[in-house]
């Protein structure tokens, strides 16, 4: 009996048509798991019998196993508590500071919850009910199946050829694809909103209201982070300013923001002049992307680009204070660009772009991708003798640099910003390194995916995933050699900061609480987006729409986290992405308090008597 060729086909559609319903679930258990809650919470009353008083504070403990809970480098706890229905005060990472606060405060670890009532009084006596709202299907479980399940999926999505009688249809070449009919109107569209968003994380804004302690100018009442006379002493050096001012600096290393802005900074202030430079960089860091996505994959490409950088909230994290890391989001575009271009470089052209990368170097820590991407690329290329040269020149400008500040400048390189670096290799040695290496590896898996989350504000990862998972067109992701090379060295540099045990020192690169480390892969997941959306594949009607859908639900997301913030909009979304992309401060949550304490206000509405300010700015 032979099967017709039309129920086959029917037959391999509706397969098909499940394997990417499994998909779109494992996704959404994923994107709940490791990135935002989007699934609902229950109710889970704290039991009584289970509680008891915590010696030496006013604290008290109960047993909790219904969700995982917070350690000092892996704060993965997503559940609230409440007393007889409303919520408690400031939630803590760790019960320390819960015992000895007391008043509400409360915190989450493994296996337990710290908490206090808001009278200090006894919660096993007081009559009240004490509940934590966990969330459903929200364990390492469901998160590790769902990754495995949507690995599946992806595998025999990508195997759709082999289905009976209904191979997928050819990817649309580049020079057959529609061109799109106004593309600088969308550029410039995106242009203008990616200037709004940068603009409205100015002043007290500045990313709401520097979260830890926040540093106010009596002039202005604008607010700048704790490490502002540090930041500031770069521009004292470049302006030759006495020695005083300047030595004592942890980043001088970082000299390149300091030339680069100086000018600004002399004619209009330190504070106000390197704002506005930083308008100006990450605008032309946002064409530059735009321009290499034009160059490296095509026109409609370049405008999903644009508003893909129009939203992404990793520039205006950054730009509304005047310190070097406003050059991580312009720099890390051209560092790729450059990246992209090495391949086909020879000669001099291949000694100046090596050059140029050494000098983004003296900007940030950016060769810690950059160096290595680049000797894997050009070595993938059959090019050693290009990626021996290259480097050499790579490293010409900062070692230049930093041996002018040991020997001539006579500042030692090694302070309590760049140890960390050093103990990070020290801790390979010390005894017993790797006595529990298992236990660590068993949650490595979960820290990479809280990491690649939070590195890069939630939205930009999943639309990355979806696009490569639920679209057959996926393996185009791989297309320009430089995005697998930049993503196999963040991940490699992530095994490196987390393999060995948690070291010593003030602050540590283990853990996903610094998921902002990994920050410079983004330019890679916008290109290989860029190549998706330029080369997408024939489709039914509701799948195309269901694309459309996808990149403008995402989008609204990261519309909400870069602009939800100057219009008070009462949403956990931006609160979530900033904890998620720098958690470095103990208390969970306190960018709405901080706003609510020092107001809503960018540059050029300054408030001079700041209400209830925490500390006075250090010019």
């Amino acid at each position: 009996m032979s099967i017709s060729p039309i129920s086959a086909a029917t037959s391999a559609n509706r397969l098909r048509l499940a394997l990417q319903a499994v998909a779109l679930v494992a996704l959404v258990l994923i994107t709940h798991n490791y990135c935002l809650s989007v699934l609902p919470s229950v109710a889970v009353p704290l039991d009584r019998e289970t509680m008891r008083a915590v010696p030496g504070g006013r604290a008290y403990a109960a047993d909790f196993d219904h969700s995982p809970g917070d350690s000092k480098l892996n704060p993965r706890s997503r559940i609230t508590l409440t007393e007889d229905g409303r919520p408690l005060g400031t939630k803590r990472r760790m019960p320390a500071l819960t015992n000895a606060e007391g008043s509400g405060s409360w915190s989450h670890v493994a296996g337990r919850i710290f908490f206090s009532a808001t009278d200090n009084s006894d919660p096993r006596t007081n009559g009240r009910l004490y509940e934590a709202h966990s969330p459903v299907l929200y364990s390492r479980t469901v998160g590790y199946g769902a990754i495995v399940a949507l690995l599946a999926a992806s595998y025999w999505l990508r195997r759709g050829a082999t289905f009976p009688l209904a191979p997928p249809p050819d990817p649309i070449s580049t020079s057959t694809a529609a061109t799109p009919r106004t593309p600088w109107l969308n550029y410039a569209l995106a242009g203008f909103v990616f200037l709004a968003g940068l603009y409205l994380a100015t002043g007290t804004l500045a990313p709401y209201a520097n979260t830890l302690i926040p540093n106010w100018d009596p002039a202005t009442g604008y607010l700048y982070n704790i490490d502002h006379p540090f930041h500031r002493a770069i521009f004292a050096l470049v302006d030759g300013e006495p020695r005083a001012a300047w030595e004592e600096s942890m980043l001088l290393r970082r000299i390149l923001y300091g030339v680069m802005a100086w000018p600004w900074m002399k004619s209009l202030g330190y504070e106000l002049g390197g704002v506005l430079f930083n308008l100006v960089i990450n605008l032309a860091g946002f064409a530059a992307g735009i321009a290499m996505v034009r160059r490296h994959v095509g026109e409609r490409g370049a405008i999903l680009a644009a508003w893909l950088l129009a939203l992404y909230p990793g520039a205006a994290y950054w730009v509304g204070q005047p310190y070097a890391y406003a050059l991580i989001f312009p720099f890390s575009i051209a560092a790729f660009w450059i990246l992209l271009e090495l391949p086909g470089a020879r000669g001099g052209r291949l000694g100046l772009l090596s050059l140029a990368l050494g000098v983004i170097y003296t900007s940030y820590d950016l060769h810690a991708y950059f160096l290595p991407a680049t000797v894997l690329l050009l070595v993938w290329h059959r090019r050693p003798a290009a990626a021996t040269l290259s480097v050499g020149l790579q490293i010409l400008p900062l070692g230049i640099w930093l041996w002018v500040l040991q020997y001539l400048v006579r500042v030692p390189l090694e302070n309590s910003n760049t140890t960390v670096y050093r103990q990070l290799l020290d801790s390979f040695f010390n005894p017993g390194a790797f006595g529990d290496l298992f236990s660590r590896l068993a949650v490595l898996p979960e820290t990479a995916a809280d990491v690649f989350f939070g590195a890069n504000f939630l939205f930009l990862p999943i639309l990355a995933i979806a696009a490569c998972a639920l679209d057959v067109s996926w393996s185009a992701f791989m297309r320009p050699r430089a995005v697998p090379v930049l993503l196999l060295v963040s991940a490699a540099l992530f095994a490196f900061c987390n393999l060995p045990p948690p070291h010593s020192g003030q602050w540590n690169l283990s853990g996903s609480w610094i998921a902002r480390f990994y920050q410079p892969v983004f330019p890679a997941l916008i290109l290989a987006l860029a190549w998706w959306w330029q080369d997408l594949l024939p489709a039914p009607k509701g799948a195309r729409r269901a694309r459309l859908v996808l990149i403008v639900v995402l989008s609204a997301g990261n519309a909400l986290v870069c602009f939800g913030p100057a219009f008070g909009l009462r949403l956990p979304i931006a609160e979530t992405a900033f904890y998620r992309f720098y958690d470095h401060t103990d208390s969970h949550w306190l960018y709405e308090q901080n706003l609510r304490d020092f107001g809503r206000r960018p540059i050029g509405f300054p408030r001079p008597r700041p209400a209830a300010p925490s500390a006075s700015l250090t010019r």
